[in-house]
């Protein structure tokens, strides 16, 4: 359930509207998406939920982007 910001969320849907993504309209981050084949599975983005670190999850891997060599500028 989104408790703050929801008229800042936009969709991109496909599928007949079953798979979707979701984004902030200001910075564009990804939120959320539902897959065609499990409409009601949802993935969230961790950063983007109240109290949660994502950096304090063990469960998943992270880098933080800046600090990865194959993305910085040649």
């Amino acid at each position: 359930m989104v408790v703050l910001g929801e008229g800042n969320l936009t969709r991109y849907v496909w599928c007949a509207e079953v798979a979707e993504h979701g984004f902030c309209q200001t910075c564009g981050i990804y939120t959320h998406h539902r897959r065609r084949s499990k409409p009601l599975v949802f993935g969230v983005d961790a950063a983007t939920l109240d109290g949660v670190i994502p950096r304090d999850l063990d469960l998943v891997p992270w880098v933080k982007g800046a600090d990865r060599s194959a993305d910085r500028p040649v």
